[in-house]
């Protein structure tokens, strides 16, 4: 690297397609079983495509509408529609970029399909190829893999193994230009610690997190109403601290900010 001319020019702008998150990058969300993970990450992932901010302190970047890719190994058809429509139903700027919405966002409901892009330490998987032709075939900005554990068949106890799955999620990443957002959940011992609000809440090994440039954490803290949701970013490797956000679970099960009405277009 050439540090005379890194002091003497400014550095490239970069996108940042989400606080603290650009291209070439992975970020990781986690949360305990139920409480909205796939809600949130189907509304960034809209949020992109439109071109809109709908949650509160997750803008999209100025380059927007991106493309998307959300590939869930854990909800079918069905539940995709059931979400889609409550999102948006929930931010009409969504309903109402309906063909927008369709033309940038591709959903992959893979439920008892193996995704896996690896199972062996050093082997890919035959998944890495499905992935990879997914990629080539719609060239998104965001890729949203939901949840890691249905992307591998490695311990995720062990910190080597999960050091080998996050460099292979990094250099999809990279080669691909794009983001890169997992789930996963949170352990079962903070969830009943009430320390799941926290970079070490994330099951598994410590290298998940730590190999990630990102990380948020859902959760629900016990002495607020039922439907009241926590957003906290645990980790910003490149962005300003991000206060925690609130959020309302709706009835029919939209994550939305205390009296939203919609979103705005972040400029």
């Amino acid at each position: 690297m050439d540090l005379l001319r890194a002091i003497e020019t400014a550095p490239e702008t970069l996108d940042y397609i989400y606080p603290g998150l650009r291209r070439g990058r992975v970020g990781g969300l986690s949360a305990p079983g139920g409480t909205g993970k796939s809600y949130l990450l189907l509304t960034m992932a809209a949020a992109a495509a439109t071109g809109q901010s709908l949650i509160p302190k997750i803008p999209t970047g100025k380059a927007g509408p991106y493309k998307v890719v959300y590939i869930t190994a854990e909800e079918d058809q069905h539940d995709i529609h059931q979400r889609i429509r409550a999102i948006a139903d929930a931010y009409p700027c969504v309903g109402g970029n309906a063909e927008l919405l369709d033309s940038n966002l591709h959903v992959y409901p893979a439920v008892g399909e193996s995704m896996s892009i690896i199972n062996n330490p050093g082997i890919d998987s035959p998944g890495r190829a499905v992935i990879d032709k997914i990629l080539s075939t719609h060239k998104p900005d965001v890729l949203i893999l939901d949840p890691l554990a249905q992307m591998h068949g490695l311990d995720e106890n062990n910190n080597s193994d999960m050091t080998q799955l996050m460099r292979i999620l990094s250099g999809i990443a990279q080669a691909h230009n794009l983001v890169l957002i997992v789930s996963h959940h949170s352990s079962k011992a903070t969830v009943l610690g009430g320390t799941n609000d926290t970079q070490q809440s994330t099951r598994g090994a410590s290298s998940i997190i730590d190999n990630a440039r990102w990380g948020t954490v859902l959760y629900h803290d016990k002495k607020a109403p039922q439907n009241e949701i926590m957003v906290k970013f645990v980790k910003l490797n490149n962005c300003a601290p991000i206060s925690d956000i609130t959020l309302i679970r709706t009835r029919n099960g939209a994550l939305v900010s205390g009296g939203t009405g919609g979103a705005e277009k972040y400029a």
